[in-house]
């Protein structure tokens, strides 16, 4: 099986953000920002997919799909389901993917969103040239559109999005024949305002400045008020083909990823690498699972894995105060200690120092001094560092829920449903 290790550069990038210089401007690279799922495909259970992100967002494997050597295989005879109301509240959005597919029929889809035929988003291996029209984009081509749209519609690659029926839709692609099949091809659909971009393995092959469509518009549409149910890899309620193809690094975005961003995506690559179209291509990484403590609890899930602390979180003048090698070592800092200046010093990767002295009320970051609202301390002979200010001065995100007393550490900002904090707290239990 290929093995998926994380390169130094595509570190830098997840975990705390790199710039890139794009066409003489500089766009940053996170791919953590905004990232709602996504799916590697090489962790699954006994019937879904797992998300790699904090947001628990799974799929379900569905009829005969399948999952080996990291690939998702649908082979013309299964899907995968994606969770309900998933686009609802996106805006502006990223759907991207690798595909190797081994034949494109009419009306087969790569990726569906919506309820039923009249409010969707779909991904396809065609291009109607219908919904060019529609959306504006050639009027002057309007006779000729006409003429060859229905021989031309197994061509090319679009993303079709309407909520008020098919003639209502519009699109971004292009019409023209793609050497795709027995072959990985990355995609990359943007949706930034009214701007839709249209990627093929890193380039830019459709756009579309006059989308007035969003994807949340799915949940409010002219044809009513609900949630989107019908989300799917490969499949569609209106029983079109399933496609023959495998996929690999699905990810979904609540934001519209900028030039360098999928530049980076292309680097890394899918679980089985032959025929890899595009630049040489690197390995991929999954979402860090969250840190997640809780008060009065020895227990630890530290990126999915139960460990034991050997003093409990205390809270001392309603802050919280943690081990300092534990808290060190889950965050993926160093620690040293300094015993004739009762010094803690962490160093991270990407080379922050962070000083504290025991019992003085303040931490130096970098050479920047900040105050402290509790000191670190030793308690029953272990240094014990306040919890937030060390996280926060790491740039990770701290989360706290009263009910059940836990706290959530995660590399980039993140929210929950009481659901998911429950399930949360069992993992401490």
């Amino acid at each position: 099986m290929f093995k998926k290790v994380l390169s130094v550069l595509l570190a830098g990038s997840m975990l705390c953000g790199i710039t890139c210089a794009v066409a003489g401007a500089e766009e940053k690279v996170d791919l953590a920002d905004g990232l709602l799922l996504y799916y590697a495909f090489d962790k699954t259970d006994a019937v879904g997919v797992i998300d790699s992100t904090a947001n628990m967002n799974d799929g379900m494997l569905e009829e005969d799909a399948t999952t080996e050597e990291g690939v998702l295989k649908l082979d013309a005879a299964g899907y995968v389901t994606l969770p309900e109301a998933i686009l609802d509240e996106c805006e502006d959005l990223t759907i991207a993917f690798w595909v190797k597919a081994k034949s494109a029929e009419q009306w087969s889809r790569y990726v569906s969103f919506g309820n039923g035929a009249n409010t969707y988003l779909i991904i396809s291996p065609f291009f109607d040239l219908g919904w060019e029209m529609r959306a504006g984009d050639m009027p002057e081509r309007a006779e000729e559109l006409n003429l060859i749209a229905g021989s031309d519609r197994n061509k090319g690659l679009s993303m079709g999005l309407t909520q008020d029926g098919i003639h209502m839709a519009q699109s971004v692609g292009r019409s023209e024949s793609f050497d795709l099949i027995d072959q990985w091809a990355h995609i990359c659909v943007t949706l930034n305002g009214d701007l839709a971009t249209f990627y093929l393995n890193g380039e830019v092959i459709g756009t579309n400045d006059k989308f007035t469509n969003n994807p949340s518009n799915l949940a409010d549409s002219a044809l009513g008020a609900f949630d989107t149910t019908d989300n799917y890899i490969g499949y569609s309620s209106l029983g079109d083909p399933i496609p023959d193809a495998w996929y690999d690094e699905f990810r979904i975005y609540d934001r519209a990823v900028n030039a360098a961003e999928v530049a980076q995506l292309m680097k890394i690559a899918p679980g089985l690498t032959e025929n890899v179209t595009g630049p040489e291509v690197e390995a991929p990484v999954e979402a860090k699972k969250p840190l997640v403590l809780q008060l009065d609890n020895q227990k630890a899930s530290v990126n999915g894995e139960i460990k034991t602390m050997d003093v409990v979180p205390q809270v001392v003048e309603g802050r919280t105060l943690v081990p300092v090698r534990f808290l060190a070592e889950s965050v993926g800092a160093e620690v040293a200690w300094d015993g004739e200046t009762r010094t803690v010093t962490l160093a991270t990767a990407d080379a922050k120092a962070i000083t504290i002295v025991i019992d003085e009320a303040k931490l130096t970051v970098d050479g920047e001094e900040k105050a402290l609202d509790v000191p670190a301390s030793i308690i029953d002979s272990r240094t014990m560092l306040p919890l937030r200010a060390i996280v926060e001065a790491l740039g990770q995100y701290v989360h706290w829920d009263n009910d059940n007393r836990l706290i959530v550490i995660t590399e980039s900002e993140a929210t929950y449903t009481a659901e998911e904090i429950t399930a949360l707290a069992e993992l401490v239990k």
